[in-house]
């Protein structure tokens, strides 16, 4: 039988040694990278802060077919504000996990994906597909975080009455609904 070796004192120093490296390079990049924010919020923000907006925006508009730029209405609807609003009146064991996972979204491409740089950075192209592969995650968390955001979303744009009218849906008499509600 061979004896066990245990960890020599130069894979230590050698490991040390590339970890430190490593966290050097990245620590230099990451302040190099900056969220990209799409547009201002339009009144001011109660649950996420303005990093938070960035990332539920660019979520949003990768989402929303024809959203951001192509659609007016994104805009005019205020889905992001909306959903700020909303979380902000929940309890704040409710909604811790939201920002964690807007976090985790916006700052570990390199190392859940085959991505560099923020999520707010990445062309639409590049948000979709990494989008889509948290959907189709064999990591039950991703899958679960996916789904969550893409609630958040369509909960709140095509609860809109102003969205209706992009898939050609007339709603019967509905008294009781505002507009933007």
């Amino acid at each position: 039988m061979t004896a066990r070796r245990g960890l020599s004192r130069r894979m230590f120093l050698r490991g040390t040694l590339g970890a430190a490296v490593l966290l050097g390079v990245g620590g230099f990049f990451a302040g190099r990278w900056r969220s990209r924010v799409r547009r201002a919020p339009r009144r001011p923000l109660a649950f996420f802060s303005p990093a938070e907006f960035a990332v539920m925006t660019a979520v949003a508009e990768t989402l929303l077919p024809g959203a951001g730029g192509r659609h007016a209405a994104f805009d005019e609807m205020e889905t992001v504000e909306r959903i700020d609003a909303k979380l902000a009146g929940l309890p704040a064991h409710e909604t811790k996990d939201v920002k964690s996972l807007l976090w985790v979204l916006e700052h570990l491409p390199p190392l859940l994906g085959p991505r560099l740089g923020f999520f707010t950075g990445l062309t639409d192209a590049g948000r979709a597909a990494y989008l889509g592969g948290w959907e189709r995650s064999r990591f039950a968390f991703k899958r679960t975080g996916y789904a969550a955001l893409k609630y958040l979303v369509m909960l709140h744009y095509w609860g809109d009455r102003r969205s209706w009218p992009a898939i050609g849906y007339l709603p019967m008499g509905l008294p009781q609904w505002r507009e933007g509600t």
